[in-house]
């Protein structure tokens, strides 16, 4: 899931922790909407994951550039505060 072009945008500053997302999907769409306002965003599985075939059901990482963490993370901050359209 890390692509060589975010590692270039990252690589002239540091990257920092920004969130913990569910699952696979929810961090995928953390790092759209991330990018939707210019923010590259790292992903990276943690837990036994690969060990079971497949990363899909873990946990995952979500890192960004430090300058633009408080950003990132109001932006991740309002996707976790929606309310559940199937209510």
């Amino acid at each position: 899931m890390i692509d060589p072009e975010d590692v270039a945008a990252l690589d002239a500053t540091g990257i920092v922790l920004i969130g913990r997302a569910a699952n696979e999907i929810v961090a995928s769409l953390w790092k759209q909407a991330l990018a939707d306002e210019g923010i590259v965003a790292l992903l990276k599985p943690i837990g036994a994951g690969p060990s079971f075939g497949t990363t899909a059901l873990s946990e995952y990482d979500v890192y960004v550039r430090e300058d633009q963490a408080d950003a990132a993370r109001a932006i991740v901050a309002e996707l976790s505060d929606e309310p559940d359209s199937t209510g």
